[in-house]
């Protein structure tokens, strides 16, 4: 082998990764074709990267775009990402959302009007590869005579999807409509819809996921029919089935009014299946304020009736943001702030417990006094620490237009992680649309529509909980490994079968990270390949010892820094396979024949593989078990048997692995009639379903083994044993569960100590 050579030929060509930006006056641009790019959504991936989703208006029209970002902030499809929809949009595009499923697919609801004037919903699932699961035009939803808006996505923990928009007909005015799909795009429920209503309508449908395979629902109840009727909130619960499982309705969260219809309550699990939920409300002396509720697992109400508010009651508080701390159980949230004449503005936060006491004082931390600048479009998420990093827009000094994205961290004590706040974006431009995620690495990122250049273009940047932008100091390295064969294991079949695990590092033959490459060292010297899959299906070519390198590469094939590898170590040596009996040119006058092998390095049976076998050029009943093959059928003169291995889909294995033997027969073979009295005929009906009978006749009391076999020499059934009287006798087999097929069914007459001491066999058909 050639180890040495080959490492510092590799120690010599590594290739750098890319980082998450780290410039603010630069950021990470993702979508900047002419036209406007807008109204950015970014969601984090278990592997560590993000999705983000945006409409872009280069060709006129409000199309949907995606991109993919890797744990490194690489992005992992072309330059402004894949188009998604170019399907007619109106002018004015409505509440949208952006989901990831447990495999790491993005899953996009838009609305549309390509199939009329009323907006429609269509969901798309798109692969990491870029590949569109449910279609090139996804799949439709709703099919309506008035508009499907405010879509949500949940990914349920079985791998479904449940999708909820409110819908707006003439027939039932509003009402919350669930949908969910398989993976693969299939209804799951029947009828595919769960259509809620209620007296005066539903609204504004939020949900997350529960641990039996269902989710909870939070949804606004309007409570009249006019524009300033009381919206009331309620949670529900519905199992994977869509069957509510509390009290038809749901469990009220506010049911004294001050909702209105620009407010947006939310619901998140808190490990338990209970819920947390929060929202803002002016039911209080008609005043602004936010609210947050627990409610249990079976429905229950944990906190003050009507939820308990977070802030000052002499200021007002909008907008709010939660996240929970799953170890504490501990609520942090953050809001919007302003006085009551609402003529200065600022931002608040507190934290409460599980019984709801507040940890960060009576009144929460000012995070930004009254009377400066405002802050709007706040983003929050807990780390694992129970720290927390908040992420918003606010508006520069003296301008009502321009505006900063800002970021700062908190500890559970509710002190500054870093000196802050920190400007994630130094450029100074009109902005919007602020959309944030938390990232495995515990880094914030935050996604935005940004004017620098012109009409709005997509930037990205990320936060690190020190308060650093760019790389994150604790990026998910790439791993790789083999999972299959063991180190020193032999291998028999061609080609050798390899399962590798790569972690954290995106494979494509065009995109993503790069490739595994493969450095072979056997009998014949070395050779290499490359590939973007982790099922590897190698040739080899000489039987004897064989090790592989494995590494990540770019796509110019060189390594990446730091290096990642892999090693194995086989042997290869096919399956042996030799006739032992009978002797080459053997003499025989006696049946059944039986034909001994040894098979070495493979092995026999259901779902393993088997022996083909060949009698004269004819095929016969295939082989599955180490016992002699016993030949039981009319012979004469010079016979030769055939022996070759078969897969478990029984193909001929690369190399053939075979092995032949030829014998002569001297005997009067066994399809001749029985010495005595004694006749057995054909089966009748044949072919048969779902059972066939015998007529045998015998001339004296005979011990007789009457059996049925498959074609693979397997006993399938037993229809005598025993000594049977002289006499007209008539034998049944009864197959109800029989596959179809040819059996061959044996008769045997034994002496009385069990000697076989000659036979006949008839061949039956079983069709279902």
């Amino acid at each position: 082998m050639h180890t040495l050579s080959l490492w510092v030929v590799l120690l010599m060509t590594l290739s750098a990764r890319a980082q998450w930006p780290s410039d603010p006056s630069t950021n990470l641009v993702l979508g900047a074709l002419a036209g406007e790019q807008t109204t950015p959504l970014v969601r984090a991936t278990q592997a560590g990267g993000a999705w983000v989703l945006w409409y872009d208006t280069a060709s006129g029209n409000y199309d949907v775009r995606l991109q993919l970002l890797d744990a490194e902030g690489l992005p992992q499809f072309a330059a402004n990402g894949l188009l998604v929809s170019d399907h007619a949009m109106t002018s004015f595009i409505t509440e949208w959302d952006l989901g990831v499923d447990g495999e790491d697919h993005a899953i996009v609801v838009t609305n549309d009007v390509r199939d009329g004037e009323d907006w429609e919903i269509y969901a798309y699932r798109i692969s990491p590869a870029g590949d569109f699961v449910w279609g090139a035009n996804g799949i439709r939803l709703s099919d309506n005579d008035g508009s499907d808006v405010g879509q949500r996505i949940l990914a349920t923990v079985g791998g479904d999807i449940v999708i909820a928009w409110q819908q707006d007909t003439a027939s039932n005015g509003s009402a919350v409509v669930l949908h969910r799909l398989s993976p693969a795009g299939e209804d799951v429920w029947e009828p595919a819809s769960r259509v809620l209503t209620s007296t005066f309508g539903l609204s504004i449908p939020r949900m997350a996921a529960t641990s039996d395979d269902g989710f909870l629902l939070s949804v606004v109840d309007v409570q009249g029919s006019s524009f300033s009727s009381p919206r009331h909130l309620y949670l529900r619960r519905f199992d994977a089935a869509g069957n509510e499982l509390w009290t038809p309705g749901g469990t009220p969260l506010n049911t004294v009014g001050g909702i209105g219809f620009q407010m947006r309550p939310d619901v998140l699990n808190d490990g338990s299946d209970g819920a947390v939920c929060w929202w803002y409300d002016s039911h209080l002396s008609n005043q602004l304020h936010t609210w947050v509720q627990r409610v249990d697992a079976a429905g229950q109400i944990r906190w003050a009736a009507n939820g308990v508010m977070v802030g000052n009651p002499a200021e007002l508080q909008t907008s709010p943001v939660l996240a929970l701390d799953m170890a504490s159980q501990d609520v942090i949230v953050a809001w919007q702030s302003a006085n009551l004449g609402q003529t200065q503005v600022g931002m608040g936060a507190q934290r409460l417990d599980s019984t709801a006491t507040p940890l960060w004082g009576a009144n929460g931390l000012s995070l930004a006094p009254l009377g400066g600048p405002q802050q709007f479009r706040l983003g929050l998420h807990a780390l694992a620490d129970g720290s927390s990093l908040l992420a918003w827009q606010e508006y520069d000094a003296g301008s009502a237009i321009n505006s900063s994205i800002k970021g700062l961290g908190l500890s559970p004590e509710g002190t500054p992680l870093f000196a802050g706040p920190v400007d994630l974006t130094t450029t100074v431009s009109q902005k919007g649309y602020l959309s944030t995620a938390l990232i495995s690495a515990g880094s914030l990122l935050a996604v935005w529509a940004d004017q620098r250049s012109g009409p709005s273009d997509v930037y990205l940047q990320n936060l690190n909980p020190d308060g650093s932008l760019g790389p994150t100091g604790v990026l998910p390295e790439p791993t790789l490994q083999v999972l299959s064969p063991a180190s020193g294991d032999t291998l028999r079949l061609q080609p050798a079968r390899i399962e590798l695990a790569v972690e954290n590092f995106v494979l494509s033959e065009t995109e993503g990270d790069g490739l595994v490459r493969g450095f072979v060292t056997g009998p014949d010297g070395m050779s290499t390949f490359s590939t973007a899959e982790t099922s590897l299906a190698v040739d080899l070519d000489t039987p004897g010892d064989y090790s592989i390198t494995f590494l990540l590469v770019d796509h110019a094939l060189q390594p990446i820094d730091p290096m990642v590898s892999a090693d194995l170590v086989f042997h290869w040596f096919p399956p042996q396979l030799s006739i032992v009996g009978p002797q080459p040119d053997q003499e025989l006058a006696e049946l059944p024949i039986a034909v001994s092998f040894l098979l070495s390095g493979f092995e026999l049976g259901d779902g393993l593989g088997h022996l083909a076998v060949h009698l004269n050029g004819e095929p016969l009943a295939d082989h599955s078990s180490l016992d002699p093959l016993l030949l039981d059928v009319a012979l004469s003169g010079s016979n030769t048997v055939e022996l070759a291995l078969r897969d478990a889909q029984g193909n001929p294995l690369d190399p053939a692995v075979e092995a032949s033997v030829s014998f002569l027969y001297t005997g009067t073979g066994i399809d001749r009639a029985l010495p005595g009295d004694f006749e057995l005929s054909d089966a009748a009906p044949n072919p048969f379903n779902p059972s066939t009978s015998f007529s045998l006749r015998l001339g004296q009391s005979e011990f007789l083994r009457m059996s049925v076999y498959d074609l693979r020499g397997r006993r399938v059934a037993v229809l005598l044993d025993g000594q049977v009287a002289p006499g007209e006798h008539r034998v049944s087999w009864s197959a109800p569960s029989a596959p179809s097929g040819l059996y061959i069914v044996r008769l045997e007459r034994l002496t009385a100590g069990g000697t076989l001491r000659d036979s006949m066999s008839r061949k039956v058909i079983r069709l279902n």
